[in-house]
């Protein structure tokens, strides 16, 4: 039912849009050297976006619930999402080493005080765009085959893979 805050989201469901915030980040910020791009502040929003929805949908595989991921800790806090999927397994399926979660924790501070949407003025210390939107992608791509299998079952997840590729 639409607008029924009882029904969780699958973790594919938000799977889909991390994919979805991460080829938004490639189309907005384009050919362009990001260093000179005008749209770069969007581009690190939707690349954070991208690895929030991530982790989130990892974390909902786990049993945590919408209301829990919405609370103060992990709401939009990308290192204390990653400490508790990593906690709970992620490395598993995802192969991150300390350079991913260097990237991940210099996003984190600027997204989570919201900086890429708000003007604050001061530098920023962003990690390098040719590091942080592959990670984006080996999250979203190698999250995919599990979270299908949760949404249909692994014949059938197996079965549109095939057919289909990823997303």
């Amino acid at each position: 039912m639409v607008g029924d805050e009882t029904s969780e989201p699958s973790p594919f469901g938000m799977l889909r849009y991390a994919e979805d915030y991460r080829l938004a980040a490639e189309r907005v910020i384009g050919d362009c050297n990001p260093l000179e791009s005008r749209l770069l502040m969007p581009s690190y929003n939707l690349i954070a976006q991208s690895i929030e929805l991530s982790l989130k949908a990892y974390l909902l595989s786990k049993g945590l619930t919408s209301r829990r991921l919405r609370e103060q800790l992990l709401r939009h806090n990308l290192d204390g999402l990653m400490a508790k999927a990593e906690g709970l397994g992620l490395n598993d399926l995802v192969s991150l080493d300390d350079l991913d979660r260097q990237l991940v924790s210099g996003l984190s501070r600027y997204y989570e005080a919201h900086e890429f949407r708000y003007i604050k003025t001061g530098a920023k210390e962003l990690p390098f765009w040719s590091l942080i939107s592959p990670l984006a992608k080996r999250f979203t791509h190698e999250l995919h085959d599990y979270c299908l299998v949760l949404l249909i079952g692994e014949a059938d997840a197996h079965k549109r893979i095939e057919t289909c590729g990823k997303f």
